[in-house]
């Protein structure tokens, strides 16, 4: 897929940061209806990992001989009867673990002031980040999304950065995910 990072007015989603939901889900989601605008695919252990910028938001998904487990956040629902290990309102400060598929997901959201910054906190390389910027009204700053992600052998942390310039505030996640022992 080609990598985007600005999209047009007619492909924007509806955003709002007391729309945003953090969603962990088990088993397939069609991410299609979410308007996936960048992707990019690693391989992490046993596992292929896709991230993608949405029109929506982001999501993370994981597979592996035909188990997937997917991390949401998002403005609108997933499309279906998905399982939903973990549900979270995005604009309210939150920490949760749940384990699934032999993966332990840590999950911290922090919504903020965009007076305080809108950057990642970590540090990226080009390689491990994705940003697409949405289309904004004259008078208001470039809504967007960020995300980074790093690795290790058992574990994949990753940051992501919503930010809602007309509400002047954004949605700060960061997720630890860990490999089980095999």
């Amino acid at each position: 897929m080609k990598e985007r990072t600005a999209i047009a007015d007619s492909e924007r989603i509806s955003q709002s940061a007391d729309a945003l939901c953090y969603r962990l889900v088990q088993g397939p989601v069609d991410l299609q209806p979410l308007r996936v605008l960048a992707a990019r695919c690693i391989k992490w252990g046993r596992w292929r990992v896709t991230f993608c910028v949405l029109g929506a938001s982001h999501a993370v998904r994981f597979e592996r001989a035909g188990i997937h487990l997917t991390e949401l956040l998002t403005c609108a629902p997933p499309i279906g009867a998905p399982h939903v290990l973990a549900e979270q309102n995005g604009n309210m400060p939150a920490q949760f673990c749940r384990t699934a598929a032999g993966i332990a997901c840590h999950a911290c959201l922090a919504p903020f002031a965009l007076t305080e910054g809108d950057a990642l906190h970590g540090v990226f390389p080009p390689t491990n980040r994705l940003e697409v910027a949405y289309p904004s009204s004259p008078s208001a700053s470039t809504p967007f999304t960020r995300l980074g992600w790093r690795l290790t052998t058992t574990t994949l942390e990753i940051e992501t950065v919503h930010t809602y310039p007309e509400e002047r505030q954004g949605v700060r996640s960061k997720t630890r995910f860990t490999q089980e022992a095999i």
